[in-house]
């Protein structure tokens, strides 16, 4: 039963350490600097394309970026097409796009944010808030 015990415990500590340390790492030791964006435009009633710049601090591996309208609390993932295709990108100052968002210029500057995950180490995702 100790054992059982045992192990229960240290696959809920795991569990919890997976779940929450990638954003306090994401919060204390951030992989990249809050975008700003640079340029929008209409595609069409429901698509924006930005470009943008941002600061990569740590050499990290990219994961994803994940892009969301509404608040922390209610939001729906929006999709995101890299239309400057794939490319490793050095740390330092860094520009971005064209990125073809499916929202409108107003919800993009309102009511969206983004939020990117890299792989700096074997233990979990480095979560980044990153607009």
């Amino acid at each position: 039963m100790t054992k059982v015990l045992a192990a229960f415990l240290t696959a809920a500590f795991l569990m919890f350490i997976n779940a929450f340390a990638g954003g306090v790492e994401g919060l204390f030791f951030p992989v990249v600097d809050r975008a700003t964006i640079t340029s929008t435009q209409a595609v069409d009633l429901t698509a924006t394309r930005i470009h943008g710049r941002s600061y990569k601090r740590r050499d990290c591996t990219f994961v994803r970026l994940e892009w969301y309208v509404g608040n922390r609390d209610a939001n729906v993932l929006v999709d995101v097409v890299f239309e400057e295709g794939s490319h490793v990108r050095p740390n330092g100052e860094m520009a971005f796009g064209p990125w073809l968002l499916h929202l409108t210029p107003r919800q993009m500057a309102e009511t969206s944010f983004a939020v990117v995950y890299h792989r700096c180490h074997p233990f979990w995702l480095t979560r980044t808030s990153f607009f």
